[in-house]
């Protein structure tokens, strides 16, 4: 098993869920340095519901880019983008099924 993937849609499979963690970094920038705070509705704060929104699309795409790509060959950063992938989109689906 490699460690690194070979083909485009291993590396795209990386490359979103690295988008993933940095939108989530600039999320929580936002909230804890820039005291930004949300409101009733899930789009009421613009500036902190599109790096959400990016950060779930994007690691729902690298869960499909990586399960697509790991039928193609077997690298271990490519399994672990996945898994996180997966456990991001069942949370969010969850989130939107089940509110709270």
């Amino acid at each position: 098993m490699k460690i690194v993937p070979r083909t485009a849609l291993g590396k795209w499979s990386l490359v979103l869920i690295c988008l993933f963690g940095l939108m989530l970094l600039l999320f929580f920038v936002m909230v804890n340095v820039f005291d930004q705070r949300g409101g009733e509705h899930l789009w009421s704060n613009l500036l902190l519901f599109l790096p959400m929104l990016i950060a779930a699309l994007s690691a729902a795409a690298s869960f499909v880019t990586g399960l697509i790509s790991f039928f193609k060959e077997r690298a271990l950063l490519v399994f672990v983008s996945t898994i996180i992938g997966l456990l991001v989109t069942i949370y969010v689906v969850m989130e939107f099924a089940f509110p709270h």
